[in-house]
């Protein structure tokens, strides 16, 4: 099977996005041994004329650099990576047969829609959320299959655009941990949240400095892209606030509970897979499992303050082990990357099946 994929070639994601990406790009080469050819789509306008053309995805010089590859080379479909390519599928259903299957990391709409009642500064951005939403509305329209992360979603995407997704497709991960470094490590941290500095997890962070923190003992660390430099409130020396970092094992195998107080957002947590694969209880809000098969034993749902603190106040006093069993178990049945391969195989080869049928 040949794929042509339209979006950037990632390696080494620092965010949710990016590691998807890379996650969607592995498998993808796998499935097909190699088999697949990458458009990078340009991201950048040199005249207000690129920059209107942008708004759909395509300038002049990328519309015919596509058209040259499709030309030369047989594919059997187009895979394009996120919903903000949308103006690819648009233009590709014009010049050629080949099925489209778009993946959506987000419902952007509808992520939108919920966060401009929190976060005003949001809609500032107009070109830029008038420029997502119309690729997104494309994406849905002039793709033949659609893969979204979870159900949800897809019941969004259903709802704005008339169409829902066909296949599902949640957060996995490469199974990278380490048990030894893990055994060897110093178990000192008691709370650990990971995320890098978007509005959801400073949002759902601020509450838990606020409403949890001062009612359980323990220290709280945060790891994540840009955290050490915004401005929360109410700080003390029981936080530790550090920026980005190259390597979060460490912190994962020095953490005794990670917390997870989101409250906004669309999509699946990739740091709830991740926290999963380092064999880590996470006490988290129904946002942050959101998409996931909960194993009670080791996700602690929570959306009050007053929950997390009576679960936490419980954990704190109970003794911990490095790796939770349980954890490690859910993650390798559910969430790491070979589990993709036979239904995410099928699924494409189905797309393939459905043009020539078409």
């Amino acid at each position: 099977m040949n794929i042509l994929y339209i979006g950037p070639r990632e390696t080494g994601g620092r965010n949710g996005g990016e590691m998807i990406e890379e996650r969607n790009q592995k498998l993808l080469e796998i499935i097909c041994n190699g088999e697949v050819v990458f458009f990078a789509p340009n991201m950048r306008y040199q005249t207000y004329r690129e920059k209107i053309a942008m708004c759909i995805g395509l300038t002049n010089e990328r519309r015919n650099a596509l058209k040259e590859i499709i030309k030369n080379k047989h594919f059997d479909l187009v895979f394009i990576s996120q919903s903000y390519f949308g103006g690819y599928a648009k233009y590709i259903k014009k010049i050629s047969p080949i099925p489209i299957v778009t993946f959506f990391h987000n419902a952007e709409i509808a992520y939108f829609f919920s966060a401009r009642k929190k976060d005003k500064q949001i809609w500032r951005g107009f070109y830029y959320i008038a420029k997502v939403i119309l690729n997104e509305f494309l994406a849905v329209r002039r793709s033949d299959k659609l893969i979204t992360l979870n159900q949800r979603d897809s019941i969004a995407l259903k709802k704005y655009y008339g169409r829902g997704s066909d296949f599902i497709m949640p957060t996995t991960f490469i199974d990278s941990f380490n048990e030894n470094n893990a055994k060897n490590s110093i178990f000192d941290i008691d709370y650990l949240f990971v995320g890098s500095c978007f509005f959801a997890n400073t949002e759902g962070l601020q509450w838990f400095i606020d409403k949890v923190l001062p009612y359980v003992k323990g220290d709280l660390y945060v790891v994540g892209n840009g955290m050490d430099k915004f401005g929360f409130s109410n700080l003390s020396d029981r936080i530790h606030i550090s920026g980005f970092v190259n390597d979060l094992s460490n912190y994962y195998n020095r953490a005794k509970i990670v917390v997870s107080p989101i409250f906004s957002g669309s999509g699946m947590k990739t740091k709830t897979a991740e926290a999963l694969m380092y064999g880590k209880i996470i006490v988290g809000t129904k946002e942050a499992f959101e998409g996931y098969i909960i194993n009670s034993k080791c996700m602690k749902l929570c959306n009050t303050a007053e929950d997390f603190i009576e679960e936490l106040n419980y954990l704190y006093s109970t003794k911990m082990s490095v790796v939770n069993r349980d954890a490690r178990v859910h993650f390798q049945e559910y969430y790491k990357n070979e589990v993709l391969i036979p239904p995410l195989e099928n699924f494409l080869k189905s797309c393939v099946v459905y043009d020539k049928r078409g």
